[in-house]
């Protein structure tokens, strides 16, 4: 296997990721496993100045939550750092593959057909590219939207940083529902 193939199998280990969605389990908090891997890949990204840096500043009340995740995660990436994965790398793997299990045709409840628009044809599989740095101090004061901000605050906010569309800023908003 290869260092990529041998992290997602890490990760997907230590997060329970599996695609069959349909099958009963309780407690079941794997929604909740994934909406805190893209949650964590965008504060990443959001956070401190720009682009994934591998840190996530806990003293920013935006971030709260995210704790369990970067939790499970750190010890995972870690193993891979020799190899040059950084935890930034690793956080962007956790994210597309939470989206990859997210976006399986598979998940449907009882008596339910897949949501699958036409030009799905299976997971969802996001490229990733490697070579990001992690950062050696971490502040993300600023950096990200508030929860109570208006729809206004959002746009201008998304806008304003990344460029993002109408469309784009409510797929953000809408990635919140997962969990």
């Amino acid at each position: 296997k290869s260092d990529v193939a041998d992290l997602e199998a890490a990760i997907t280990q230590a997060f329970g990721f599996r695609p069959g969605y349909n099958e009963p389990c309780e407690p079941c908090d794997l929604g909740d496993r994934i909406g805190e891997c893209v949650r964590l890949t965008f504060h990443d990204s959001a956070g401190g100045g720009g682009g994934s840096n591998g840190c996530i500043d806990f003293f920013e009340p935006d971030n709260n939550g995210l704790g369990p995740a970067v939790s499970l995660l750190r010890p995972v990436c870690a193993q891979f750092l020799d190899k040059g994965i950084s935890f930034a790398d690793c956080y962007v793997v956790a994210g597309a593959l939470a989206i990859s299990f997210a976006t399986t045709n598979s998940n449907t409840g009882p008596n339910q057909e897949a949501f699958v628009p036409e030009t799905i044809t299976g997971p969802l599989h996001l490229p990733t590219r490697f070579g990001r740095l992690d950062a050696a101090t971490c502040s993300d004061v600023g950096e990200l939207p508030h929860a109570d901000d208006s729809w206004a605050e959002m746009r201008s906010f998304f806008v304003g940083k990344f460029g993002l569309t109408n469309d784009e800023i409510v797929a953000i908003m809408g990635a919140h529902t997962l969990g």
